[in-house]
């Protein structure tokens, strides 16, 4: 908290971008409401922050993982998206209990009954799984009215200029020592990206000016049922193997062992919550 500057701001502010789109493109997919999604996340990080001492860097975001499981509840017969929720509300609870077992486990035991060699083909195959979502998001798949303008091929040629323009600012700024800006391809890429679509006339801005200045998100209660957790808890287990990948990732990052500390039983706690909230 006390080192705060103008950097910070900068990496966090491409970092929030980072998060946007996955954030909500999984309400978009899901048929989840986007506002409920984006507040949960952001009420959700904070929890976790306050449960970990504000010392591991991260923002919890949308589980494409659960993706499978909550479009099957909620297409099923007789299913709905308020059974879904209950059954990832129960999945986040899977962590809390996750948690309570593993505060009393040594982080030296947890290193090895969980090696680097087990949690990484988890989240690279987690990132394969994904790589769908990745060109359908090119291609214009989610966005049926873009298409009809440019057509798939404008479609991707977006998609390749922004992936251009953030492999040229992380590989030339990199070699000319300008160390902040080749930390920020994602952000150069994304207004690069936007400014080009905006030239070929695809953004529409009337959406924006009908909309509202402001707005409550549609909150809905959960429905519990065999179902929902048979098919959504299970996926919990996964996506725990994947937490753990993911801490011992960043603290690889920043130098710091977060399993021992804070420990990875505040960052299960904290994540479970999240996911239930």
């Amino acid at each position: 908290m006390k080192d705060l500057n103008g950097k910070n701001f900068v990496l966090g502010f491409q970092h929030m971008f980072v998060m946007f789109g996955a954030t909500v493109l999984v309400p978009l997919i899901t048929g989840l409401d986007v506002g409920v999604t984006l507040f949960a996340a952001g009420i959700g990080t904070l929890l976790f922050h306050v449960l970990t001492k504000f010392q591991v860097p991260v923002f919890l975001g949308s589980s494409f993982a659960f993706i499978p499981g909550i479009i099957a509840v909620s297409t099923a017969d007789g299913g709905s998206l308020p059974e879904a929720l209950g059954g990832i509300v129960i999945a986040g609870l899977l962590y809390v209990v996750v948690a309570i077992i593993f505060k009393f486990i040594d982080a030296r035991i947890l290193h090895k009954i969980l090696p680097p060699f087990v949690t990484g083909p988890i989240i690279i195959l987690i990132g394969l799984i994904l790589a769908p979502v990745a060109i359908n998001n090119a291609n214009g798949t989610y966005a049926a009215g873009i298409v009809e303008n440019i057509g798939v091929n404008g479609c991707w040629l977006v998609a390749l200029f922004t992936f251009a323009v953030a492999v040229f600012v992380k590989v030339f700024f990199e070699k000319t020592g300008a160390k902040l800006l080749s930390m920020l391809p994602v952000l150069v890429a994304l207004i690069a990206g936007y400014i080009f679509a905006i030239i070929l006339g695809i953004v529409d801005f009337s959406a924006v000016q009908k909309a509202a200045w402001f707005g409550l998100p549609k909150f809905s209660l959960p429905v519990f049922s065999t179902r929902s957790m048979s098919i959504i808890v299970p996926i919990a287990i996964v996506t725990i193997v994947e937490h753990f990948g993911d801490i011992l990732a960043i603290g690889n990052v920043v130098g710091k062992d977060f399993i021992k500390e804070p420990g990875i039983h505040r960052t299960l706690l904290g994540d479970g919550l999240a996911t239930s909230l």
